[in-house]
């Protein structure tokens, strides 16, 4: 807990947080493990994980705000790129799981139009591109 501002209300609602601290470390714990697996459950954590960081901010900046933290000389700047880092990073990973989406998907055959990239046909396309025209190489590698 970063201590912004020591005021006893602060430190309640910060006291409040560990949890869902918790649940998005382990979100990102999972995240990083599926992708390293390359299942398709990281979409999943994926999703999670950006969730909870943008939800946590969404706690957070309005409170803060409220209250006047990022003016505060006792660590309102702390607590300003600790949230401006959190959406950043949310909302980062957010746009990087929807963009690689069908890539994720695939690595077991669940493609949401139900037809895999990885059949006879895979090869059928460029060098370098399935029979869809979809580079062999993206997020998670070569295939």
């Amino acid at each position: 807990m970063v201590a912004s501002d020591h005021a006893t209300v602060y430190v309640a609602f910060e006291q409040a947080f560990p949890l869902a601290e918790a649940w998005l470390l382990a979100a990102m714990l999972m995240s990083v493990l599926q992708l390293w697996r390359r299942r398709p459950s990281a979409l999943l954590w994926l999703i999670v994980t950006g969730g909870a960081g943008v939800y946590l901010v969404a706690l957070d900046v309005p409170y803060d705000l409220q209250h006047g933290i990022y003016a505060t000389p006792q660590g309102g700047i702390i607590e300003l790129v600790i949230n401006v880092l959190t959406a950043t990073l949310g909302v980062g990973v957010l746009r990087h799981a929807w963009r690689f989406r069908l890539e994720l998907l695939d690595r077991a055959g669940l493609h949401p139009l139900g037809r895999g990239l990885r059949g006879p046909a895979a090869d059928a396309g460029k060098p370098g591109e399935d029979a869809e025209g979809i580079p062999a190489a993206g997020m998670l590698g070569q295939r």
